[in-house]
């Protein structure tokens, strides 16, 4: 009877022992489960982070101004200097090949404009430099601005604005601009004339500039 006790007792045992270890195997794939879920969403996560981060707070790159002309630089200029702006007649293209001596496939797109009263010098000249022909458009701008300066024939209160003159290139355009406000103080001492016609000037380059 004893020995059966046993026999019953030592079978509980190992059938209590066989439990054990199915129930700890049952439970390994949870923890594994529950590792791999930890460590793959930090990675998803930070994926995702990236992905906000370089949609937030940037913007495309500039590129190059778009839908500018010309006419369009001129009228920038033109607001610029408003009331003191003074040239007031177009000129056509026997008039630009006369006084620049622009050769025929230069320019691409051009606006011109001297006053009608002639003892003004004021001129503005914007030109869009075909392919490779801006250091000629350049050229002759400079050319002309220089027949200015050495012509004795100037009107006194004109010097110090003809001196002042700049020709500015930005991109394919260049310009000449010989523009500002007649300086109606006479008493003025050279130095101070020559001082305002440059900061009339500088009006023009300005604007000329901001336009790209």
């Amino acid at each position: 009877m004893k020995k059966k006790i046993l026999a019953f007792i030592f079978a509980g045992a190992v059938m209590l022992s066989v439990f054990s270890g199915c129930s700890k195997n049952e439970k390994a794939p949870e923890n594994t489960s529950a590792a791999e879920s930890i460590t793959t969403a930090p990675e998803t996560d930070k994926k995702d982070n990236e992905s906000t981060e370089a949609g937030q707070g940037s913007e495309p790159p500039e590129g190059p101004a778009e839908g500018i002309t010309a006419e369009s630089i001129a009228s920038a200029v033109k607001a610029a200097y408003g009331g003191n702006y003074l040239p007031d007649t177009p000129m056509d293209e026997e008039m630009l090949k006369a006084r620049f001596g622009f050769e025929e496939g230069s320019y691409t797109d051009i606006f011109a404009e001297s006053p009608m009263i002639g003892a003004h010098p004021d001129t503005l000249v914007i030109v869009k430099a075909a392919e490779g022909k801006l250091d000629s458009v350049r050229e002759k701008l400079k050319a002309y601005r220089e027949t200015l300066v050495n012509d004795t024939m100037q009107y006194p209160m004109n010097i110090p604005k003809i001196h002042a003159s700049k020709v500015v290139v930005n991109g394919d355009y260049a310009a000449f601009i010989l523009l500002g406000a007649v300086n109606e103080n006479e008493d003025s001492s050279e130095e101070e004339q020559a001082k305002f016609a440059e900061e009339q000037v500088k009006i023009g380059v300005d604007a000329f500039n901001k336009c790209f």
